[in-house]
């Protein structure tokens, strides 16, 4: 049951997933559980009845652990996420409002305002009948949550995006929404009631934040907007009367919404002066209590409430509760500082301080003054505190100031916090940059919980080794990743530099032994084996890198110059052995094209500008000669230039290469004789391995099979739908026996079989899905933007007879290779893989390290084969 509500929020409009959910999310569970294996092996028997897709490890939170609910509704990252005030409904926002029952999970209300662009913030009005987010487009948009009306607003005087920097409603349910040097008062029907620019004859006139009680009464925060100034200057007005500004560090919130009395981050030593001026940096900090003197018409600080702080504090939160002692509020003061967070307490007489200090590779970064990248809240009735710093939890008992636990919350980083009592249940409520809002119940949170193993980036690229299936490489834009992909095992991380590294391409080996890739414009060549660069060549604004003849060499395309008068690209290739250059060649381009490495391995084609027109030239690598040259003509005395998209290579035929001069044309070309064989008008650029078949996927819908041979359409998959224009991508599988179809729009995967044009399976991901490739044993291993591995089996045993017992043989399904009595021998294991040991090995070799002198620059490393 659990499982099911984890679900809940997807299989309720995908209903065909449930299988997937399932076993995604139990099969750690499995082993313990003969029930709960007994489901899973109808799952796995059944299934493919209704969807071919089988997930081939854990990739899902399981249930029994502190996650209640995950909310997968959103497309994009939710960045504004507010509670009703009865506590049971939660808005969120992401380039929609979405409206959430609590307790059960269910969506109430979506309203959809078509922006464009996505909400950066929102509000919600005292009433709960409203809520107001602003996008990126400086565009505020009131939406109705009773009726799902909503009306926009577009403030004027801003012309640059995302100018506005925070919205909210004031007691009067209007709507307060300023930008760097002005704010504007709304009403809920979009009339404009005050704006006022702030003035710009003073040192700090970027506006931080507004705090508005009735036009005669106004305080403004300001700042010179310099990213090394902390100091901040409090100005404004009360009952139409100027008071004298005041400056102080960091931080400042007000006791309510008098906005006459509150705290703020000061440097120590200007205790003493009651009417102070903060400009002075040098020495430790204090949090300070303030009030406003009507005669004076000043602030002046009358308490100190912490002394001798190490660091400014970056933001302040009170957070008022209802408990009293002598009728003083027991309220909490959060200060959040670079390496961890100031509790204080109020006991009315005295205030009980409580340090919590982050783990050492963790900070609190902060971008600019009455600011945090970090998330809070108070869960358990104040016995537990929260932070949510990047993507984790870090669970805090407040008694003991001990960091209890660490939670690997979500896949991206994690944008609001919220904590609700509900039913004797304790909630937390978070929200991420992977557009999921999650429910976690703070009574199981140190239930035991399975991880779910990911990137931090996503993933840009994804390489199987042919000879050894099992070992898949990722790239992103910081590092490459290692993966043992048949138990879904991590291995380890290659990259040079930790903190600085942009990897922009990379290969690997049919053997797996060897890895090579572009970091921070040097060609870097890896050993697996030893998780160390063997070479390294400066290789700078590096367009493509291809292996060439059987993968002895390595060619690398370079943009040589790039302006707009003239592209100038340089072919170089480069022996595998010792990075010696074997060929050079410089030439002209209209525009940076990807080089064709033919079947052989030892032709490739590559497209020239000459005489103004793109041309073609055949490099033999070996004989290090350009064999031919020539245009791409489709009729003799053609007048029309023929603009080269791409290049093709057939796969069958080291002779044949199909130049694509549109995005869904091309034509077919024999290059040993240089002649024209067919023209394929609705072509994509997907080939089977036979060269038989190819694939047509407009952006604009459709998706259709084609005879390579005469370029007619030979079956249609998918019809001519009208749903605009959208990123597509159709590929065969490498036995060409199916199809697979991604539409960034529906944001499903879809397969189909070849044979009969019938849809087998959808899947719909919980995240975007930026790259996949396939195996010949049907494994999908996909990427996700929040950097996620998913390894997916395409499960059709009416085009493969073993399917059943490839899935059986996988090392998840123990509990199903018992039911099929499949041999002990039969099963795979994580023995195949030689470089199984590398993760153990990278700890061991790190150690090593360590103990070596720094003068020595040999490195010296075990390996255990």
């Amino acid at each position: 049951m659990d499982g099911l509500r984890l679900s809940a929020s997807l299989l309720s409009r995908y209903p065909f997933m449930l299988a997937f959910e399932l076993i995604g999310r139990l099969l750690p569970l499995a082993s313990d559980n003969p029930h709960l294996k007994e489901l899973l092996k109808g799952c796995d028997l059944e299934a493919a009845q209704f969807n071919c897709f089988l997930p081939v490890h854990h990739c899902f939170h399981s249930p029994g652990g502190p996650l209640r609910f995950s909310l997968e509704e959103h497309p994009f990252a939710v960045f504004g996420m507010e509670l009703t005030s009865d506590n049971k409904t939660l808005a969120s926002t992401s380039n929609q409002l979405i409206v959430w029952d609590i307790r059960t999970g269910d969506r109430t209300r979506a309203i959809n305002p078509n922006i464009e662009g996505i909400f950066l913030g929102m509000a919600v009005s005292k009433d709960d009948k409203y809520a107001v987010a602003y996008s990126n487009n400086n565009q505020i948009v009131v939406m109705s949550m009773i009726s799902g009306e909503h009306r926009s607003i577009e403030p004027d005087g801003m012309e640059n995006q995302m100018e506005i920097g925070k919205i909210i409603f004031t007691l009067d349910s209007q709507i307060l929404v300023w930008s760097n040097s002005q704010f504007y008062l709304y009403d809920v029907e979009g009339k404009l009631l005050h704006r006022e620019r702030i003035s710009t004859d003073q040192e700090q006139n970027k506006l931080i934040e507004v705090f508005f009680k009735s036009k005669k009464s106004v305080r403004t925060l300001t700042w010179t907007g310099e990213r090394d100034d902390w100091m901040v200057k409090l100005s404004g007005r009360e009952e139409g009367q100027n008071f004298e500004a005041m400056i102080f560090c960091a931080s400042l919130a007000f006791w309510d919404s008098s906005y006459t009395s509150g705290i703020c981050c000061i440097q120590q030593n200007i205790l003493k002066e009651s009417n102070f001026d903060g400009h002075d940096l040098e020495g430790s900090y204090a949090i300070v209590e303030f009030e406003y003197d009507p005669a004076k018409k000043v602030f002046k600080v009358i308490n100190s409430i912490a002394e001798n702080i190490d660091e400014k504090v970056n933001a302040l939160f009170i957070w008022h509760r209802k408990q009293r002692v002598n009728g003083i509020e027991m309220c909490w003061i959060v200060a959040v500082t670079v390496d961890g967070f100031l509790l204080c307490q109020n006991f009315g007489v005295y205030y009980k301080k409580i340090n919590l200090t982050l783990p050492v590779e963790v900070r609190n970064i902060p971008i600019r003054p009455m600011h945090t990248t970090s998330t809070l809240a108070m869960c358990c009735n104040d016995t537990i505190f929260v932070a949510g710093v990047r993507k984790n939890l870090y669970i805090f008992n407040v008694a003991s100031t001990q960091l209890v636990r660490v939670v690997d919350a979500h896949f991206g980083r994690i944008l609001n916090l919220k904590s609700v009592a509900m039913q004797g249940q304790n909630l937390l409520i978070s929200s991420s940059i992977d557009r999921s809002v999650k429910i976690w119940n703070m009574e199981n949170i140190f239930e035991k919980s399975f991880a779910v193993v990911n990137m931090d980036q996503p993933i840009e690229k994804i390489l199987l080794a042919k000879e050894r299936p099992g070992l898949a490489v990722t790239q992103t834009r910081k590092y490459i990743g290692v993966w043992d992909i048949r138990s879904h095992r991590f291995i380890t991380t290659l990259v040079t530099n930790i903190y600085g590294s942009v990897v922009t391409d990379c290969l690997i080996s049919s053997n797996g032994r060897t890895v090579v890739c572009i970091e921070s414009d040097t060609l870097l060549l890896w050993d697996l084996k030893t998780q160390s660069v063997r070479l390294r060549q400066p290789a700078i604004a590096v367009h493509q890198i291809i292996w060439c003849c059987n993968e002895t060499m390595i060619a690398v395309v370079i943009r040589h110059l790039d302006t707009p008068e003239q592209k100038l690209a340089r072919f170089t290739v480069y022996s595998v052995e010792d990075f010696s250059i074997h060929y050079t060649h410089e030439f002209s381009c209209r525009m940076f094209r990807d080089v064709a490495v033919l079947k052989d391995t030892e032709n490739v084609v590559i497209v020239v500008l000459f005489k103004g027109r793109d041309s073609l030239h055949l490099v033999n690598i070996p004989e290090k000669i350009v064999k031919h040259k020539w245009r791409p003509r489709l009729v003799k005395n053609q007048k029309k230039d023929v603009i080269v998209h791409r290049l093709i290579p057939m796969p069958h035929n080291a002779n044949q290469l199909v130049v694509m001069d549109g995005e869904n044309r091309g034509s077919v070309w024999d290059i040993r004789h240089v002649k024209l064989l067919r023209s394929l008008p609705t072509f994509g650029g997907d080939i089977t391995e036979d060269g038989k078949l190819g694939l047509h996927a407009p952006n604009k819908g459709g998706l259709h099979i084609i005879d390579m041979k005469t370029g007619a359409i030979v079956r249609t998959l998918i019809g001519y739908v009208a749903e605009g224009v959208n990123d597509v991508r159709a590929e065969f599988t490498p036995n060409g026996k199916h199809v697979l179809y991604y539409h960034n729009g529906h944001q499903t995967l879809r397969a189909f079989r070849v044979s009969d044009g019938k849809l087998i399976g959808t899947l719909r991901p919980h995240a975007q899905i930026t790259t996949w490739i396939c195996d010949n044993k049907g494994l999908i291993i996909i990427g996700g933007q929040d950097g996620s591995l998913l390894t997916a089996m395409l499960f059709d045993s009416s085009t493969d007879s073993e399917a059943l017992h490839s899935l059986g043989c996988l090392p998840s399904r123990r509990y199903l290779a018992e039911h099929l009595k499949i041999p002990a021998e039969e099963l795979d294991t994580e023995e195949n893989l030689d470089i199984r040991n590398l993760a153990l090995i990278t700890k061991a070799a790190a150690k090593f390290k360590q103990s070596i002198g720094k003068k020595s620059k040999n490195s010296v490393i075990c390996s255990i084969m």
